[in-house]
């Protein structure tokens, strides 16, 4: 499962779809638990507010 995230999150970064990565980061977050992910969404927020 997180190999396949891995890819589909690349795949997303390849066409510059910074939203739909936040978007499915989110989904991703809910589905399974992860820890220490503060730094991760702090970037995620940053670049998505760049493209804005």
């Amino acid at each position: 499962m997180k190999l396949f995230f891995v890819i589909y999150v690349s795949v997303f970064f390849i066409f510059g779809e910074v939203q739909y990565i936040y978007v499915s980061f989110v989904l991703y977050m809910n589905c399974e638990e992860i820890t220490n992910t503060p730094e991760i969404n702090d970037r995620i927020l940053r670049e998505v507010s760049n493209t804005k």
